[in-house]
């Protein structure tokens, strides 16, 4: 016997929704001692990527700071220098605003 599935209302998706992304905020803000400990190590990973790299300009990294960079096994730092760890996505709906143009930020 095949069942219907299911159907929502429009209601139930929008609370569904409007929850989602309450608990996604959430969870990405949540400051533990496991989040601590992350970020201290990358901070001091990023600073010493940065002592290595020095002139992070396209014509500054060099193929021996490069290589400098991954015997100090900071490949995964470097690696984040090529983007945002989240997406603007993310950030706007972490920031829980409907824009992140910054004459729209400025009102909030």
């Amino acid at each position: 016997m095949n069942a219907s599935p299911r159907a929502w209302t429009s209601e139930q998706l929008r609370d569904d929704a409007a929850l989602s992304e309450q608990l996604f905020r959430t969870d990405r803000l949540v400051r533990s001692d496991a989040w601590r400990t992350q970020y201290l190590g990358a901070r001091d990973k990023f600073e010493l990527l940065f002592r290595i790299l020095g002139d992070l300009g396209p014509d500054g990294i060099t193929d021996q700071s490069l290589a400098d960079a991954y015997g100090a096994k900071l490949a995964e730092a470097l690696r984040y220098l090529a983007g945002p760890p989240i997406s603007d996505d993310d950030l706007q709906v972490i920031a829980n605003v409907e824009s992140l143009a910054a004459g729209v930020l400025v009102k909030h």
